[in-house]
């Protein structure tokens, strides 16, 4: 299964709504994956693998949560569909993933799509098309 966990911006619930959910499903044994928009002192993207739980980054936080993996795909503006196939391969060793990003959704379709908008939660599925 494929959650995805998307806002309307900073700040309003989105990395606790993940931990949220991975507490409560500790059997599905979840890979957490945060998306960011920006990739200060990169060119184009990078991805990597959290190691250490750590409640001052959204990553370890999902770790302290109980993920089993967290990563961080930071991705310049135009570049996300470039490091799709990378994440694609580091969810193929999981059954359950999921990902706080308000735009994969453009390149992968989620199973749940769940947004987050000034601490309100609204769930929806997205019908195979889109």
């Amino acid at each position: 299964m494929i959650v995805v966990v998307g806002g309307g911006g900073r700040k309003v619930g989105k990395t606790t709504l993940i931990e949220m959910l991975i507490r409560a499903l500790p059997e599905a044994r979840w890979l957490a994956v945060k998306i960011s928009g920006h990739a200060h002192g990169i060119q184009g993207w990078t991805i990597d693998r959290e190691e250490t739980p750590d409640p001052g980054t959204d990553t370890g936080r999902f770790l302290s949560a109980g993920a089993c993996e967290a990563w961080w795909l930071r991705a310049e503006p135009g570049h996300l569909a470039d490091a799709v196939p990378k994440l694609l391969s580091v969810m193929a060793n999981f059954k359950n993933v999921v990902i706080e990003s308000s735009s994969i959704t453009e390149f992968i379709q989620p199973d749940l799509y769940l947004l987050v908008a000034s601490g309100n939660v609204t769930a929806r599925t997205i019908p195979p098309g889109g």
